[in-house]
């Protein structure tokens, strides 16, 4: 059911704690945003390696000019998207467009993993099923 609404454009509800959530689709802003945030990350994780290894102010500045002319492909959001930090961030910019006051601290202390996973799956199009029957699966349901 989730594949289903999300392929019409729909919402997808999810129970957390006893609470109706509804998720909406995953959209090319939250991507954007979801790209801003990796791009963040990966400058601070580079800026504290050149702060361990002791670069001054100016090697720190071009080292992360050079970091920001590598782009960030469409591989690298796959990767990202997989991960429990992207699920869990694809999740938050998923409620809080119908929950504004949900935090992503709340996203974190979801213990519903599978109803997670599915959907994350279902909201961002990542791997748990498509909702599309394989060519195998229509032969035999005819």
């Amino acid at each position: 059911m989730p594949d289903l609404a999300r392929a019409a454009g729909g919402s997808v509800k999810m129970i957390v704690n006893g609470k109706e959530l509804t998720l909406s689709p995953i959209t090319i802003g939250d991507l954007k945003e979801f790209e801003v945030h990796w791009k963040s990350e990966r400058v601070k994780a580079f800026l504290a390696a050149l702060t361990e290894a002791g670069a001054d102010k100016t090697e720190k500045m071009e080292g992360v000019v050079r970091l920001l002319t590598i782009p960030f492909t469409a591989e690298d959001l796959e990767t990202s998207m997989g991960t429990m930090e992207g699920m869990a961030l694809l999740l938050w910019y998923s409620i809080k467009k119908n929950h504004p006051k949900y935090t992503m601290d709340q996203v974190n202390q979801i213990q519903e993993m599978e109803e997670v996973l599915n959907a994350v799956s279902a909201i961002s199009g990542l791997g748990r099923g498509s909702g599309n029957p394989t060519e195998d699966e229509t032969e035999t349901a005819e």
